[in-house]
């Protein structure tokens, strides 16, 4: 149960370090006492020196994309944490990994992070006329199916590109013409399976960001774009030949479309129509002025309609002669039911219907069409009629004029957070908590490229990396009070996730200390510094005193000093009002930080991992004396290696594996198939005396899965063997 509560200010986890530290002093003064205490100390530090390096390394990479990860027995590359991609709930499904790995049960916290509005640019019907796809510039391709009774837009994979143009061919595949993000260029895609998977099939150093695309009933398309680019097909769309960009006089174009298979039709942005009669091997044009043409469409080989910059030019001769009809909007789309109806949309919501081919036209006035802009529109049938723009799309039943039915169908998107928590409960006092927090959310600038790239190896790989790792170390331990490890969602767009945490606290519980971990992995002057920031606190000030303290007794290699004025904001200020001390430990002051702070530069090779090292071991130690670590419940074995048997077993995707080593030695834990062979190699090095647990994917050694069987692990060192026996099914 969860509730909102406001915790009295407590200094039990302060007084009980203080308590600590003066036992300290007394023991180490009495020679006598000396002979046969048990060092209070020597727990903590034996668990800080146990914080490994390769550990820490490994989370970074692998949250920062340097390695692969293995979510549900796939293999990803993390490219981005942004609270809004897709990409983040892969790295919450990582996180909820390790902590099972680590034995922990770990909860998710769900909450409302908001709506995302779509651009939509474009739509695109099945030949069937039986399914829609609608794109936009974030990627994201919607579809709805007359089965469904156009009720419920699904959406489907996103692509990295923004989709500015869309069409099918005869075959059932989904051209999408596209600009790249971050650049200029842009490229055409295809799909064969509806899309949720695409292939690039022409993008060059001069094929720049493509508009539109339009294929006939046989083997010929044609694609424009910017600068004026512009390619041809003859083969279903196997190959595509570029033009020369100087026969458009590098204009922008805008719209394509097709009178029949030979018969090309190119509009830009300098007010040109351009034609080709034989398949876009030449080229005529016609110029009607400095004004902007945005899309065309044809109604046979003779009817057309141009719409454009306040202009609408139609001709019913097949472009011999085109006729203009100066219109008070600007219109972005225009389609034809037939020679005689014409439907042309624009910014603003603007909507003009034509009977007579273009020659007149009236203003559409129906609430449902709204301000939004009006980007791209196809006629299903001859009455029925869809349009797309920003975040809608709508459909109207033009038969019903001057009055028709329309539906409206919102395409953005909610955004749910998620935070993952997991504790160790404390022995004598579990309603007491240390909070060990982080967030694991990542963002570049400018905010469109988060999608993307948004490594986040130091903001914040680092600090989640730092909280995993002590909550490895300190699965196995016993502590007086309960240590709370929180990984929140939504840190980079305002403190969502920690701020819903600390309103949503379990009921009963009482906090000591609130330690944020956050950007730890860059030492700017090379002096070992860290920066503490807290308020100008009481609470605050003495928790920073006994970090600080910790790290001295610890001689950890840090220089540490508290802070209270840089305004270096991060989760732990969602803490502030319930009266604990709360505290941010980040590698310096402003002036100290990355300069690949939120860039896609910000990457694993960045990052000073022994810097790093030191900080975690400081944030552990100081979480250890907090909470009143004694040390390991469960005594590693004096005698023997132990391999425990692996679980789930039989499994599927992924299994956990877990072995003791009773002092240190170099081991191997290996996987041989039924013949003896040995097929994979889960783990080898060196390790100390202490449980090791591991999660096997059920890949070989070159990345392939294996298929289903029965194998055996072998865990050997020290002249020492163990064998257990699993269960693949696939």
């Amino acid at each position: 149960m969860h509730t909102t509560i406001q915790p009295q200010r407590s200094s039990c986890a302060f007084l009980y370090v203080l308590a600590y530290f003066l036992s300290l002093s007394l023991l180490l003064s009495s020679a006598a006492a000396s002979r046969e205490w048990q060092c209070p100390l020597c727990a903590i530090e034996e668990l800080v020196d146990r914080v490994d390096q390769a550990e820490l390394e490994r989370y970074v990479r692998e949250l920062s994309g340097a390695d692969k990860i293995y979510v549900n027995g796939d293999s990803i590359t993390l490219v981005t944490r942004y609270a809004r991609s897709d990409q983040k709930h892969l790295a919450l499904q990582y996180l909820c990994d390790r902590a099972v790995t680590f034995g922990y049960d770990p909860f998710v916290q769900t909450f409302f992070m908001g709506r995302v509005t779509y651009d939509q640019q474009a739509l695109t019907f099945s030949r069937s006329l039986d399914t829609l796809w609608v794109g936009g510039n974030e990627g994201k391709v919607f579809m709805a199916t007359e089965a469904d009774g156009w009720s419920d837009f699904v959406l489907r994979e996103s692509m990295d590109q923004r989709i500015l143009g869309m069409t099918t061919d005869t075959e059932g595949r989904l051209w999408f013409a596209c600009g790249f993000q971050g650049s200029g260029l842009g490229g055409l895609y295809v799909s064969e399976d509806g899309a949720l998977s695409w292939e690039l099939v022409a993008s060059g150093e001069e094929i720049y960001t493509l508009h539109s695309v339009a294929f006939d009933h046989e083997r010929y398309g044609v694609t424009c774009g910017a600068f004026g680019t512009v390619l041809t097909t003859g083969d279903w769309g196997q190959t595509w030949w570029r033009k020369d960009p100087s026969l458009f006089q590098y204009q922008s174009l805008y719209g394509c479309a097709m009178t029949d298979s030979t018969h090309f039709w190119v509009v830009s942005s300098g007010g040109y129509i351009y034609e080709s009669i034989d398949a876009g091997v030449t080229w005529t044009s016609q110029s009607f002025g400095y004004r902007q043409l945005f899309d065309i469409d044809f109604s046979g080989a003779r009817h057309g309609v141009v719409v454009g910059s306040r202009l609408i030019l139609y001709t019913s001769d097949g472009g011999v002669t085109w006729n203009e009809k100066v219109i008070g909007s600007e219109l972005r789309c225009v389609a034809m039911a037939d020679t005689t109806r014409v439907i042309a949309g624009g910014v603003g919501g603007a909507l003009y219907l034509s009977e007579d081919g273009g020659a007149s036209w009236s203003a559409v006035n129906i609430d449902c069409i709204g301000a939004e802009d009006l980007l791209d529109a196809q006629f299903t049938e001859d009455d029925i009629l869809w349009l797309c723009g920003r975040s809608e799309a709508k459909r109207l039943e033009l038969e019903l004029l001057p009055d028709p039915d329309c539906y409206f169908y919102d395409l953005t998107d909610t955004i749910w957070g998620k935070n993952v928590a997991f504790r160790l409960e404390g022995r004598d006092a579990p309603e007491h908590r240390v909070m060990l927090c982080a967030h694991y959310d990542s963002r570049s600038t400018p905010i469109d490229n988060s999608y993307i790239c948004a490594p986040g190896a130091d903001d914040n790989g680092t600090g989640v990396a730092g909280v995993l790792e002590a909550a490895r170390l300190l699965a196995d331990g016993i502590t007086e009070y309960s240590v709370e490890f929180v990984l929140f969602d939504g840190e980079e767009i305002g403190f969502q996730g920690s701020s819903y945490y600390a309103d949503n606290l379990d009921i009963g519980a009482e906090y000591e200390a609130v330690i944020n971990l956050d950007m730890l992995g860059y030492d700017r002057f090379d002096d070992m510094s860290i920066a503490i920031a807290g308020r100008d606190d009481p609470e605050d000030s003495v928790l920073s005193e006994t970090i600080i303290d910790a790290i001295g007794l610890l001689a950890v290699d840090l220089v540490p000093h508290y802070t209270t004025a840089s305004n270096l904001t991060s989760d732990h200020i969602s803490f502030y009002d319930l009266g604990v001390g709360s505290v941010l430990l980040i590698e310096g002051e402003r002036v100290d930080l990355t300069p690949f702070y939120h860039t896609c530069g910000d990457v694993a090779v960045t990052i000073d991992f022994p810097y790093f090292t030191q900080c975690v071991k400081g944030a552990l130690g100081a979480v250890a004396m907090l909470a009143g670590y004694e040390g390991q419940e469960d005594p590693i074995p004096v005698d023997r290696i132990v391999l425990e048997q692996n679980v789930p077993n039989p499994f599927f995707a992924n299994t956990q594996i877990s072995f003791a080593l009773p002092r240190p030695m170099a081991v191997e834990l290996a996987v041989y198939d039924v013949s003896g062979r040995r097929v994979a190699v889960i783990e080898s090095g060196w390790y100390g005396p202490e449980r090791v647990t591991r999660v096997w994917d059920g890949r070989n050694s070159e990345g392939r899965k294996l298929s289903s069987g029965i194998y055996f692990l072998r865990l050997s060192g020290g002249g020492y063997e163990a064998v257990r026996k699993l269960v693949l099914l696939r």
